[in-house]
């Protein structure tokens, strides 16, 4: 089941949630900024960490345990993802 918020061969850029302020830290830092930011800016040099992918949105969810592929699925998240940021 892949992630529909990767941008992948169909050339748009994936949607991105964003986020007011900035912080730093790694993933799991101790404030929701912190965590936020860290995970917007996961595997994108490129990132501000104002605004986070779909995809790095997932991963922070499974981490943190919201995702557990039974009762919330990425699917849930695409879903309500592309809902909001339509």
């Amino acid at each position: 089941m892949g992630d529909a918020g990767s941008s992948g061969s169909g050339g748009s850029p994936a949607p991105t949630m964003a986020v007011g302020g900035s912080g730093s830290g790694e993933p799991g830092g101790s404030s929701l900024k912190e965590q936020f930011t860290a995970f917007s800016k996961f595997g994108d040099a490129t990132s501000d960490g104002k605004q986070i992918t779909l995809s790095n949105a997932d991963k922070w969810m499974k981490q943190a345990h919201v995702i557990d592929g039974k009762k919330i699925t990425t699917t849930d998240t695409s879903i309500t993802f592309k809902k909001l940021f339509k």
